[in-house]
C-alpha cells in the first residue's frame, strides 16, 4: 500500500511557529488603516445622500444624532472596531511578555548572585552597600522601606555565609515568591550598576556562562541574557 508522502520538515516546523507579534502589529495597523480610509468614504457618501452638505449642522448636533441612532438600532461592531479591539490585545499580551521576561532575566541574575554570594561572602562584603543603597533608592519611600526591610535578614545571611532565611510558618508558595522577589530585587541592582562597578561586571564576565551552564535549560536562559553575556 502506498503511503502518504511526508510533509517536509521546514512545512511542519513553519506551521508550529508561533506567529511573530511585531508581524501580526504591522499587520493589524495596514488593514485598520484600509478600513478607516473605506468606512470614512461611505460615511462621506451617505452624508451626501442625505443632503447633509446644504444643511449647517453643528458638531454637538452631529453626535447626538449618531449616537441616538446607534442607541436605537443597537448595531453589531464594526469591522474597525472589532480589529482595533484585536490590535489592543495583541499589544496587552505583549506588554505582558515583555514584562515577564524582565522579570525572568532578574530572577536568573539574582539566583546567579546568590549562588556567588554564598560561595564568597567576601565577595558580597565589597557590594553590600551599594545594593542597600540601590533598594532604597525606589522612587517610591514607601516602596524602598518595605524593600530593605524585607531584605535586611537575607543580605545578613549572604555576609555571614549562613543558612537562608527561615520559612517556617509560611507555605511553599510564598516562600518561592519571597525568593523569587530577592533574586528580582539582586538582579535589577546588577543590571543597574554593572556599568558602574568594575568588581561586578568582572563577576558576571567570568561565572555567569558557566553558572548558566549547570542550571536546567541552559540553552534558553542564556538566550534571554545574551546582551549579558556579550556586554
Amino acid at each position: 500500500m502506498t503511503q502518504p508522502p511526508k510533509k517536509a520538515a521546514s512545512e511542519s516546523s513553519t506551521k508550529s511557529r508561533k506567529p511573530d507579534p511585531g508581524q501580526q502589529v504591522a499587520a493589524l495597523e495596514a488593514e485598520i488603516a484600509r478600513v478607516r480610509d473605506r468606512e470614512e468614504q461611505r460615511l462621506l457618501v451617505a452624508a451626501r445622500k442625505a443632503g447633509y452638505f446644504r444643511r449647517r449642522l453643528t458638531a454637538p448636533q452631529l453626535v447626538e444624532m449618531f449616537r441616538d441612532t446607534i442607541e436605537r438600532a443597537s448595531p453589531p461592531l464594526s469591522s474597525f472596531a472589532r480589529l482595533t479591539d484585536r490590535l489592543s490585545g495583541i499589544r496587552k499580551r505583549a506588554q505582558k511578555a515583555g514584562r515577564t521576561e524582565k522579570a525572568r532575566r532578574k530572577v536568573i541574575l539574582g539566583g546567579f548572585l546568590v549562588a556567588q554570594f554564598r560561595h564568597k561572602p567576601d565577595l558580597f562584603d565589597g557590594f553590600r552597600s551599594d545594593i542597600e543603597a540601590h533598594i532604597a533608592g525606589h522612587p517610591s519611600a514607601a516602596t524602598a522601606a518595605r524593600n530593605s526591610a524585607f531584605m535586611e535578614g537575607f543580605l545578613d545571611t549572604l555576609a555571614s555565609g549562613s543558612a537562608p532565611p527561615g520559612e517556617a510558618g509560611i507555605t511553599r508558595e510564598q516562600a518561592r515568591r519571597d525568593r523569587t522577589r530577592r533574586q528580582i530585587m539582586l538582579g535589577a541592582w546588577a543590571l543597574d550598576r554593572r556599568a558602574a562597578l568594575p568588581g561586578l561586571d568582572a563577576l558576571i564576565r567570568d561565572e555567569l556562562d558557566g553558572f548558566l551552564g549547570t542550571e536546567q535549560q541552559p540553552a534558553q536562559k542564556r538566550a534571554l541574557l545574551a546582551d549579558v553575556l556579550k556586554a
